[in-house]
C-alpha cells in the first residue's frame, strides 16, 4: 500500500442507469458510442461499494467524491438513490472515510417530490444540471425542446431552497450570444461553467460543433465579462477553477492527467472506466479485481508525447501536462496535438496576467 496522501481524493462516478429521458442532438452516447440500456440493482451498488473500499485501501486514500451520473440518474427515482446512499455507511464508516455525494442531472425530473427530498437530504440542497442558453439541442425523444421544462424546474427548485449550478455547452447556436448568456446566469443568480460538444461522426452534428479557436475566444470573452463585473454575484467555474489550480501550483485541469488511478467510473453490466465514456473501457468490475485495475492504471504514463510546438510552450509542465485522458477529441488550439481545450495557451496567459496583477504567483498556495 502506498503512503496515504491526505490531499488525495478518489473521484468516483456511478451511473446507475444508461437510460436517459432526453435525446440531445450532440450527445456522444447517442451519436458515437451507443450502448444497450441497462440499470443497476441495489445489490450492484453494494458490490461497487465493496470494490471501492478495497481499492481505496490499496491506494491509501480515505476521501471519496462520488458523483451520481447517467444516462439520467433521476429516472431511477429519488427513493432508489436515497436507499443506495444509505448503504454507504456500512462500507465507509465515518470514523475511517470522508465521502461526499454529488449528482449531475438534466433537471427534467428534478422537481418530483421524491427527488426534491433526495436533493435536500442527500445532496446538501444542491444539484448540478445541464442547460444550454439558446442551445436548442437538448430535446426530448419526440424532438421537443426541453428548455421551458428545465427553466420552470429551476424556479421550483429555488423556491424549495435548492441551489442549482449549470453546465452550458457552447455550440453554433449560442456562440454569438456570450454577453446575453452571462447576463442570464447573473440575473438568475446561478453559478455556471461552459464546455463544448465533442466531435462525433455525424454530419448534422459536425455543423453544430464549434472549433477550438471559437471555443477559446468565447471563454476569453466570458473571462472579461466576469473579471470586469464590479457587482459579481455568481461563480464562473471555469475561471475560478483555473485561478485556484494556478495558485495551488497544480499542473493539471483533470486529475486523470497526472493520477489516472484516482478517477473511476462505474456503469451497469460491470463496465469500468477511468473517466465515464470518454475513454476506452478499463475492464469489468465483477471480474477484474481492484488490485488488477490499480496496477494497470499505475503503469499509464502521466504525460503523453507532445509535439515540439507544445513542449516549448511556457505553460507546458506548469499548467499543462499533456493529453487529457478525458475529452480526447477537444484540442488545444495553439497546436494540433489533440489536447483539452481548457488547457490552451491563451486561457492560461489570461489567468497568469490576472493572478500576477494581484501580486500573486504560480504555486503561491501550494499545499505542503
Amino acid at each position: 500500500m502506498e503512503t496515504p496522501d491526505k490531499y488525495n481524493i478518489i473521484y468516483v462516478m456511478i451511473s446507475p442507469t444508461t437510460r436517459c429521458n432526453l435525446s440531445c442532438k450532440y450527445c456522444y452516447v447517442n451519436q458515437d458510442m451507443p450502448v444497450k440500456e441497462s440499470d443497476m440493482t441495489i445489490n450492484d451498488i453494494k458490490f461497487i461499494y465493496r470494490w471501492i473500499k478495497e481499492y481505496s485501501d490499496l491506494v491509501g486514500v480515505k476521501r471519496i467524491r462520488l458523483e451520481w451520473f447517467g444516462g439520467e440518474p433521476l429516472v431511477m427515482g429519488g427513493n432508489y438513490i436515497n436507499e443506495a446512499i444509505e448503504y454507504q455507511s456500512a462500507y465507509f464508516p465515518k470514523t475511517e472515510f470522508q465521502i461526499h455525494n454529488t449528482i449531475q442531472s438534466n433537471l427534467v425530473l428534478s422537481t418530483r417530490k421524491d427527488n426534491i427530498e433526495l436533493i435536500k437530504n442527500k445532496f446538501n440542497n444542491y444539484i448540478s444540471g445541464s442547460f444550454d442558453y439558446m442551445g436548442n439541442f437538448r430535446v426530448f425523444k419526440n424532438g421537443e425542446d426541453s428548455t421551458s421544462t428545465v427553466l420552470n424546474n429551476i424556479e421550483t427548485l429555488k423556491k424549495n431552497g435548492i441551489s442549482v449550478g449549470l453546465v452550458c455547452t457552447l455550440t453554433k447556436n449560442n456562440i454569438n450570444y456570450i454577453e446575453e448568456m452571462y447576463n442570464f446566469f447573473k440575473k438568475n443568480n446561478i453559478d455556471f461553467r461552459v464546455n463544448r460538444a465533442a466531435h462525433v461522426d455525424n454530419e448534422y452534428i459536425k455543423h453544430t460543433v464549434i472549433t477550438t479557436e471559437e471555443y477559446g475566444k468565447a471563454v476569453l470573452r466570458l473571462f472579461d465579462l466576469y473579471t470586469n463585473d464590479e457587482n459579481r454575484s455568481i461563480k464562473f467555474e471555469n475561471f475560478d477553477m483555473m485561478v485556484r489550480l494556478y495558485l495551488m501550483g497544480l499542473s493539471d485541469i483533470c486529475v486523470t492527467v497526472t493520477k489516472p488511478y484516482l478517477h473511476l467510473a462505474f456503469e451497469a453490466n460491470g463496465r469500468l472506466f477511468s473517466r465515464c465514456r470518454f475513454v476506452d473501457q478499463l475492464g469489468d468490475y465483477y471480474n477484474d479485481s481492484p488490485y488488477k485495475i490499480y496496477s494497470h492504471l499505475k503503469t499509464i504514463s502521466t504525460k503523453r508525447t507532445s509535439p515540439q510546438k507544445c513542449s516549448t510552450c511556457e505553460f507546458f509542465d506548469k499548467t499543462c501536462m499533456g493529453g487529457c485522458f478525458g475529452e480526447r477529441n477537444i484540442d488545444c488550439y495553439h497546436s494540433d496535438c489533440g489536447y483539452r481545450g481548457e488547457t490552451n495557451k491563451d486561457l492560461w496567459t489570461y489567468i497568469e496576467k490576472i493572478v500576477t496583477k494581484q501580486g500573486y504567483k504560480y504555486g503561491e498556495y501550494r499545499k505542503e
